[in-house]
């Protein structure tokens, strides 16, 4: 079995075949002397070259034309019996190869033998490839004996029987025990197999509902489809008008101070906020304007920060550390207070 980069060698060459033989005709009809030529002329025209280009071209069409016939073998695989045939051909490739050579060498010592037997008055037999013609076609049944018994009345018979028994009877034989015993190994390496049963061939009806099915289900992947583009419109329109508004609210807080550079809320005290009692005082900031006042040599300024901080903390101001808590809603008594 000739394996895959075999088959494509051969494709590859039936195309190279196929356009080499196209350009040998465009270069044919575009030579000046065929575009040139005057049938009616009455000067002799050397045509030599032109057409032996011409006909040369149809030797490469049939060579192209053979390898398109023989690629026929590859799809014999498709059914059994066809792929037994082609295995059992290419399984005995070597063994035939070696008989050819054989059997070649035994008709060309038969053609020199009748060369000189019958070729001094036998035209079939004048020269060596004349004569290994003759004894070719004499395998396949085709001969003229008459002509050799009118040369040598004994001498044909003797050579044509030996010829006969040592080619035809012998070796012919032998090329075709050679294929039956491929076609014998064959048959049993596809015996042990196991046959996969074709499935039964549907009807006409079975076939056009089969079809139907399939353009229903055509039809209805593309309506998804359709839906699944539309879903992912809406959402990225929704996601843009989200993305939108959102611009328009931190613009909108940004130029109410209320939203620093960063995105994060400003203190209460920056944006004005009132509350119940009044305008909302930021303690931290009194706190320490108060103690950058007092002077440090003054006692009563030191009382007075202890007595404030004392009231801090217990109205719940400041952490056991000492750092203030900034609330959202400050107490009313406390605002009293201060």
């Amino acid at each position: 079995m000739l394996p895959q980069d075999a088959w494509n060698v051969m494709d590859w060459s039936l195309i190279i075949l196929s356009f080499v033989s196209l350009a040998m005709r465009l270069v044919f009809i575009s030579m000046p002397r065929v575009q040139n030529f005057d049938p009616f002329t009455t000067e002799y025209v050397e045509m030599i070259v032109p057409f032996t280009l011409y006909n040369n071209s149809f030797v490469i069409d049939a060579l192209a034309a053979f390898i398109g016939i023989f690629k026929i073998f590859r799809f014999f695989e498709l059914q059994r019996n066809l792929h037994i045939l082609r295995s059992s051909i290419f399984r005995g490739l070597g063994d035939l190869g070696i008989f050819t050579g054989m059997l070649m060498i035994m008709i060309v010592g038969f053609a020199l033998a009748g060369m000189n037997i019958f070729g001094q008055e036998s035209f079939e037999f004048v020269t060596e490839v004349q004569a290994f013609t003759t004894l070719f076609m004499t395998i396949l049944g085709e001969f003229d004996f008459d002509d050799m018994r009118r040369v040598q009345p004994f001498g044909s018979y003797v050579f044509f029987v030996i010829y006969q028994i040592f080619v035809f009877f012998i070796l012919v034989n032998i090329f075709l025990a050679i294929l039956n015993d491929a076609y014998i190994a064959v048959t049993e390496q596809f015996a042990n197999e196991p046959q996969v049963e074709a499935k039964p061939a549907l009807s006409f009806r079975q076939r056009f509902q089969n079809l139907r099915a399939w353009i229903r289900q055509q039809q209805l992947d593309a309506n998804i489809e359709k839906l699944r583009m539309a879903q992912r419109r809406r959402d990225l329109a929704e996601r843009k008008e989200e993305k939108k508004k959102e611009a328009v609210r931190t613009k909108a807080l940004q130029g109410m101070g209320m939203v620093g550079v960063a995105g994060k809320a400003a203190p209460l005290a920056a944006r004005g906020v009132t509350t119940k009692s009044g305008p909302y005082v930021d303690h931290d900031q009194l706190r320490g304007n108060d103690e950058g006042q007092q002077p440090a040599a003054h006692g009563d300024g030191a009382a007075e920060g202890e007595d404030a901080n004392g009231a801090a903390n217990a109205n719940g101001d400041t952490c056991s550390n000492g750092h203030a808590h900034e609330r959202e809603e400050p107490d009313a008594s406390l605002l009293h207070q201060q």
